[in-house]
Formats: C-alpha cells, structure tokens, sequence
C-alpha cells in the first residue's frame, strides 16, 4: 500500500521504547495509525480497522491537498 500511495510519509513508532511519544499523541493501545495532512491529525485509526478503510482515507486525503494546491 505504501508503494501505492505516494505523498505520504510512514514513520513508524515503537511506543514501548518511546512512551512519550505515545502520552503526547495520546496512543493507548496498539495498533494506532495516526494520519496527518499538512501539519495536523486528520483521522486516528485504533485497533481493529481494515486495510481497506485506511486506503480510502488516505486517497481522500490526498485529493484533498492536491485540489487545496
């Protein structure tokens, strides 16, 4: 998917090594996706949640920014 989609930067985050992190964004369980556009968190999706779900959003907000340009 990631090769699919290309304006977006993953970073992945271990919040076992790096808690603060997870207090400051406010992750309390694993799995956590949290999607930003332009600076700011535009969906957060936790736990059980489709591959399916995620690229929509994802497209959608890549149409988003691209007609905001």
């Amino acid at each position: 998917m990631v090769s699919e989609i290309g304006d977006w930067e993953f970073i992945y985050i271990d919040t076992t090594q790096n808690p603060e992190i997870a207090g400051q964004y406010l992750i309390f369980s694993v799995p956590t996706l949290l999607l930003f556009a332009q600076g700011k968190e535009v969906q957060r999706f936790n736990r059980h949640f489709g591959l399916d779900d995620l690229k929509l959003e994802l497209e959608r907000y890549q149409k988003l920014t691209r007609s905001a340009k």
